[in-house]
């Protein structure tokens, strides 16, 4: 009873401390473009296909291209939208 408690206690501090760190960045990014890029595999960005299925949606893909063309291509450009929450 007495381990469950303080190991309770424990999570508690690690979760309150990691919150703390947070930063509210919506504001810088919005209505600005970013590019993502893969952690596991460096070079490999995000981007959507061009092509529509049959009931209007698009694919993700992650894909290897040169860093300095994901500033000319659009497919790989998302515009950040701030959505507010209640």
């Amino acid at each position: 009873m007495v381990k469950n408690i303080f190991l309770l206690a424990l999570v508690s501090c690690a979760v309150l401390v990691s919150v703390q760190g947070w930063q509210d960045v919506k504001d810088r990014l919005k209505d600005r473009f970013v590019h993502v890029e893969s952690l596991l595999k460096r070079g490999r960005w995000l981007w959507q296909n061009d092509n529509t299925d049959d009931d209007g949606s698009r694919y993700m893909f992650i894909d290897q291209l040169a860093e300095r063309d994901t500033y000319f291509t659009p497919r790989v450009q998302f515009e950040v939208t701030v959505f507010p929450f209640s």
